[in-house]
């Protein structure tokens, strides 16, 4: 009888002090970690705990708060694991730099002793989250929705906004973004569309870029690879006074902190320069960026229905002795002049608003006949001013 009395008085005890004992779990699994954090539990169940008011980080700016918390704790030796969360009214704070995602005090949740970032492993419920990342192009405020295991099969949807990005030379503003994203593997990975109200690289326009976007990040947040359908509205190149309709862009990049490398293929629809008009110009090659914002491409290039805006004066010999050969002259030079199809050979590079193109060997042909030009001709820009010299010429 005393010891059954000593076993319900136990189990008494333990009932009443379950608050204090559950609060010390996810406090030591926490300070485990070196993570720390405000928190008011505000319900204790044998597995679930829920917290309210959370605030990991500094109180002042914190890597993370949220209005309440779940956990399903895990019970082993040492500290219990976490083994699911849900949350609701999450804002969370993160840093991009030197290609690498740092999420403050969190990066700790999911390092696992090795120091190595990774996404943690635990079941993860998201229904009104909001994370603000810095980056050296300026701020993105991004919102989540999902759930799933975290490192291997989390499945949700991003929302993106950023009013104003600086990429040197480039300025992108009003970007958007509805995307998918899924974790696979420990690897991350978003799909869906990113529109943008402009993009202004002072020697170059784009109205209304939309573009077809996927983006994979390795399980250590140190590489990626992405890829992008693009479209714009119109575009522009004020210095050369060149403008078109539209522009249709294939990309396909991969990289390693902030230099990438891959392959592009871009084309201009409705072209128009000074007396010239083109149905399609297209450029496809090999584009290297670097981490200080240089770039080249080199690669080839073509244009379709090259033609001479408003014609060209006839030619015209009647009643001489040369009259024919002149007339099949001048239908040979009105074929030219309606459209001809050109292909060069090319090299651009630029950093900081300033560039140079270099085309080494271009190819005419209109109707039977050809022109091959080999050698090289460079032009170059800065900020909105464009130059064009002659290097070397052969024919």
């Amino acid at each position: 009888m005393l010891g059954a009395t000593g076993i319900v008085a136990a189990l008494a005890a333990l009932w009443l002090a379950r608050a204090p004992i559950a609060e010390r779990a996810i406090e030591r699994a926490l300070t485990a970690r070196g993570i720390p954090a405000r928190y008011t539990i505000t319900r204790i169940g044998l597995r679930t705990q829920r917290i309210e008011n959370l605030v990991i980080g500094d109180p002042a700016r914190p890597d993370l708060s949220a209005r309440w918390v779940e956990i399903d704790l895990m019970p082993r030796l040492g500290a219990p694991r976490i083994a699911a969360i849900r949350a609701g009214g999450v804002r969370l704070s993160a840093r991009w730099a030197d290609g690498r995602l740092d999420i403050g005090a969190l990066d700790r949740l999911g390092t696992e002793g090795t120091g190595r970032a990774a996404l943690p492993d635990f079941d993860l419920q998201l229904a009104d989250a909001i994370a603000d990342l810095a980056t050296p192009a300026g701020p993105v405020r991004i919102a989540l929705a999902g759930r799933g295991r975290m490192n291997d099969g989390f499945a949700g949807r991003v929302a993106l906004a950023a009013p104003t990005l600086q990429v040197d030379p480039c300025r992108v503003t009003g970007l958007s973004g509805r995307l998918a994203i899924t974790v696979r593997g420990g690897r991350p990975a978003l799909t869906g569309p990113v529109r943008a109200a402009g993009i202004d690289c002072g020697a170059a326009r784009l109205a209304r870029p939309d573009a077809a976007v996927e983006l994979g990040l390795s399980s250590g947040f140190d590489s990626w690879r992405a890829s992008a359908q693009l479209a714009t509205a119109a575009a522009a190149v004020p210095g050369a006074q060149l403008a078109a309709d539209g522009l249709r862009a294939t990309i396909g990049l991969s990289g390693r902190g902030a230099s990438a490398g891959g392959q592009v293929v871009l084309a201009a629809l409705g072209v128009t320069a000074p007396g010239l008009t083109i149905e399609r110009a297209e450029t496809a090659g090999t584009l290297d960026l670097r981490a200080d914002g240089a770039w080249r491409l080199s690669g080839r290039a073509g244009a379709r229905g090259l033609a001479a805006a408003g014609g060209v004066p006839r030619l015209q010999a009647p009643g001489t002795p040369a009259a024919a050969l002149i007339a099949g002259a001048d239908r040979l030079v009105q074929q030219a002049a309606r459209g001809t199809d050109v292909a060069a050979t090319l090299a651009a590079a630029g950093s900081g608003g300033r560039g140079a193109l270099t085309i080494d060997t271009v190819e005419a042909r209109a109707g039977g006949a050809r022109l091959r030009l080999a050698g090289a001709r460079a032009s170059g820009w800065s900020g909105r001013r464009s130059t064009c010299r002659p290097m070397a010429r052969s024919t």
